[in-house]
């Protein structure tokens, strides 16, 4: 006879990501040697994200642009400090791939699904 399988309860730590997800905590991760918590995407940063979307040519440039305006992630942020910020990542402090990709898929996890458009992949 075939062995019955056994229902588990998951671990703990499982039922903790869990409840982190259905409560919508904030994400922490660290970009730059700082660690930065990132909580849902506002309406004005999903904008600007498509906008750079649909605008910018370079591919890395646009990775660079969609980062920043995550980690600023207030209109009032972007329109004071985009312009200045990403030209310091890009171009003075030439920021590394994999810490760009890590905010992109820390924000993945945070608007819904149907509006994943502006995502580089």
């Amino acid at each position: 006879m075939a062995e019955e399988k056994k229902i588990e309860q998951p671990s703990v730590d499982l039922q903790e990501l869990l409840d982190s997800v259905l409560h919508d905590e904030p994400t922490e991760f660290v970009f730059g040697g700082k660690k930065h918590k990132l909580g849902w995407l506002r309406k004005g940063t999903m904008s600007k994200c498509s906008h750079i979307r649909a605008k910018e040519k370079n591919e890395w440039k646009r990775n660079v642009k969609i980062c920043v305006c995550i980690l600023l992630n207030n209109i009032w942020k972007i329109r004071f400090l985009y312009w200045i910020y990403w030209r310091w990542l890009y171009y003075i402090k030439d920021v590394d791939v994999a810490e760009v990709l890590r905010v992109l898929d820390v924000s993945k996890k945070k608007f819904h699904r149907t509006h994943s458009h502006w995502l580089p992949y």
